[in-house]
């Protein structure tokens, strides 16, 4: 009896399945008290007054991703300042929504302190796999130390031939398209609108201007991140082409890619290796060439170094591969090799999807502005017939142009960070709280979230004037060269700050009143800014000078007519003609025409 009741009494223990299923749901009860109750309650962001709005289970999240809500969120910020409160999801986990200068600087300044969500990084991720947006901390202080060794100005002056190169390539296509109406290419499909003079249409081409970027700065980044020619602007239906092709088809819109599925298989990854989505698929056509072709590249780059042998190249998985093989090198400093093919990775997505998008709108812009274009046209022309790293920045107009490009087209609409600990957020301009007292700093607890809309910071009517939405490079000329009225910025008390003295302000800084904002030109956040800055961003300014310094030395750039492009965004901000997107995809069409002196 006594050995049957020590057997028994352990499995007495165990509880019943009622008693499982009751315990189960205490356990949601007491976590949904916690999450949706006690942490609100307790929250120190409820003296921070709350924007209307965001009502619903998805609160103001919907609002924020709008690419056509700026003048809502001007409203707001008139209201309430430039730090606020927002509602997240079902209702709880609020954040701050900020374009306060000070605030925006200290978040992106303590990185260790404020990094992407996790969801956020496995949405980039699924795309740029373990390279450098998507790491934080000590891998990315090891990633970015390596990276950053390709950008140097000996390094930009050898990448600028090559963009000089695929400029001239581009420029060749566009003439032969104009000169023969029979001729075919991916990028000049589309037939010339009805009506117009004679003269308009003569010699005159449609080009899809983002799919032109995207081919010309895939080709780029193929030589400089991995020493391969892609050639898919010269030879769409090559081997390179195909890759393209493929490339760009996992960036369309589809089943998984948005919506409640690519929610789930963002928190859920393993899901898509059972079930695999349309997305899925898509995403591992456009990826595992491109993986196995920088493999195959390492490996051969590994037995060149074993080897002794002498390698001339100098593209980014070249140089990745002999810092990694240094003997001063210690094992914890070097890249792993999933973050080597998270590099390229990176470089693909993040550096041909942005500047393209940046080429495409730059020249929407000029087309949207003839006499800007002719300004901008008669500079390129009176400089010279070439364009290099050494002196692109001695054109002026065409710097301010881009500038102001960069400034009302940012390639992302925000980004967000989340506080790892406790911590006190400075601000530039006191806000006042929902007791009606005012702060120059708000507590922010670990966990939640500080949201940074970098397209509203970038055309704030608060920080730019009136013209805050106007595409205005003259905004970036010094005072009495055409400055706009947005050359005065005004502190919290409505006191005019001093104007920077133009002398001591250094070429590329912003001349229009004030020089102390965040982002590489001051108050422009398109680069983001700190130590998570883009670390390629000097590249993809030369690319866009030397590129449109091409283009519109060349040709006559209009909209095309009854055209309304919208935006949309994938994993940067994409281009599409209203009612298109399903089956155009992302598409920026404009007429050219090559250019006439007469003209």
């Amino acid at each position: 009896m006594v050995a049957f009741s020590a057997l028994a009494s352990p499995l007495a223990l165990v509880p019943s399945i009622k008693q499982a299923l009751l315990l189960a749901l205490a356990y949601v009860v007491v976590r949904a008290l916690h999450y949706f109750v006690y942490r609100p309650l307790t929250s120190p962001l409820r003296r921070v007054q709350r924007s209307y709005g965001g009502t619903g289970p998805l609160g103001h999240s919907l609002e924020i991703s709008s690419y056509y809500m700026q003048q809502e969120w001007d409203r707001r910020v008139e209201t309430y300042g430039k730090t606020f409160r927002l509602n997240g999801p079902l209702y709880c986990n609020e954040r701050v929504y900020t374009i306060d200068a000070r605030a925006v600087a200290h978040v992106l300044a303590n990185h260790y302190d404020y990094v992407k969500p996790e969801m956020l990084r496995k949405a980039i991720q699924r795309y740029m796999r373990e390279g450098l947006i998507g790491a934080e901390g000590d891998r990315h202080r090891v990633q970015r130390k390596v990276v950053a060794r390709v950008f140097s100005a000996n390094g930009l002056r050898d990448m600028g031939a090559t963009v000089a190169a695929k400029a001239e390539q581009l420029r060749e296509l566009l003439a032969g398209l104009c000169a023969d109406s029979t001729a075919t290419h991916p990028i000049g499909a589309a037939p010339l609108p009805e009506g117009g003079s004679a003269d308009q249409h003569e010699h005159a081409r449609v080009v899809d201007m983002f799919g032109a970027g995207m081919r010309i700065t895939y080709d780029i980044v193929g030589e400089i991140a991995l020493g391969h020619e892609f050639n898919a602007l010269g030879d769409p239906h090559g081997e390179g082409g195909h890759m393209f092709e493929a490339y760009e088809h996992g960036q369309t819109l589809c089943q998984g890619s948005v919506g409640f599925r690519g929610l789930l298989t963002i928190m859920y990854p393993w899901i898509d290796k059972v079930w695999p989505s349309e997305n899925a698929r898509r995403v591992a056509a456009a990826m595992d060439p491109l993986d196995r072709l920088a493999k195959q590249l390492v490996k051969d780059r590994k037995q060149a170094f074993a080897e002794g042998k002498d390698v001339e190249q100098r593209d980014v998985l070249t140089l990745m591969v002999r810092a990694n093989m240094a003997d001063d090198v210690a094992p914890d400093r070097r890249l792993r090799e999933g973050e080597v093919w998270g590099q390229l990775a990176t470089f693909m997505f993040a550096g041909s999807d942005t500047t393209a998008n940046a080429l495409a709108y730059t020249m929407l812009c000029l087309a949207e502005n003839a006499e800007i274009q002719d300004r901008l046209r008669k500079e390129c022309l009176e400089y010279g017939d070439a364009l290099t790293y050494d002196n692109m920045d001695e054109l002026v107009y065409l710097d301010a142009v881009i500038k102001e490009t960069l400034r009302v087209n940012p390639s992302i609409p925000g980004t967000i960070r989340e506080a790892v600990k406790d911590d006190v957020i400075p601000l530039a301009e006191p806000i006042t709280l929902v007791d009606g007292t005012t702060t120059s700093s708000i507590q922010i607890r670990k966990g939640q979230f500080v949201h940074m809309p970098i397209e509203m910071l970038n055309m704030a009517p608060s920080i730019w004037g009136p013209t805050a939405y106007t595409f205005d490079p003259s905004r970036w000329l010094d005072a009495g060269a055409g400055s706009t009225a947005s050359s005065l910025r005004l502190g919290p008390d409505g006191v005019p700050l001093s104007p920077v003295d133009k002398k001591a302000v250094p070429h590329g800084a912003v001349a229009n009143g004030f020089n102390d904002g965040p982002g590489v030109w001051p108050n422009v956040m398109t680069f983001i800014d700190g130590p998570r800055r883009c670390v390629a961003y000097k590249l993809a300014i030369m690319e866009l000078k030397l590129i449109v310094f091409m283009l519109v030395r060349h040709f006559v750039w209009r909209e095309f007519p009854g055209a309304r492009i919208y935006k949309w965004n994938m994993f940067s901000t994409r281009p599409y003609v209203a009612g298109s997107l399903i089956d155009g995809g992302s598409q920026l069409p404009l007429i050219v025409t090559p250019y006439k002196p007469e003209q």
